[in-house]
């Protein structure tokens, strides 16, 4: 667990994908981390190198947070995608991308819903 907040720290990331050898495994979000510290005050002692990630996704708020897609998909496939969610009263906090989007591949990339003002801004000024 040490060496995910240490990565999310230094890259300031909300959420990362945690794979095992066989491939993607959940999504690790700042609000899941958040809910496992919550429920350790009570004990007052933990270590985050002691702590295996498996412990902390046990307080996952939601494991229909995120999507893959594939490289091949466009930014508008992406775009759609967060709406789709958001009409169906869910959040879809990122999108994997993969080569052919399946979550046994490699991710080579992921959107968050952070990234949409900023996809919002490109796509204007090309405009």
């Amino acid at each position: 667990m040490a060496e995910a907040a240490s990565i999310m720290l230094r890259d300031s990331f909300s959420q990362i994908p945690i794979c095992d050898d066989r491939g993607f495994v959940a999504l690790l979000s700042a609000n899941t981390l958040a809910r496992w510290l919550g429920s350790s005050i009570s004990t007052d002692i933990f270590s985050l190198s002691d702590t295996d990630i498996e412990a902390v996704l046990g307080f996952s708020e939601d494991q229909d947070n995120y999507c893959f897609l594939s490289r091949n998909h466009t930014v508008f496939d992406a775009l759609e995608k967060f709406h789709s969610y958001e009409r169906r009263g869910k959040n879809l906090e990122a999108i994997l991308l993969t080569q052919n989007g399946k979550p046994t591949e490699s991710i080579l990339g992921i959107i968050t819903v952070w990234d949409i003002p900023t996809i919002y801004q490109i796509l204007e000024s090309r405009a």
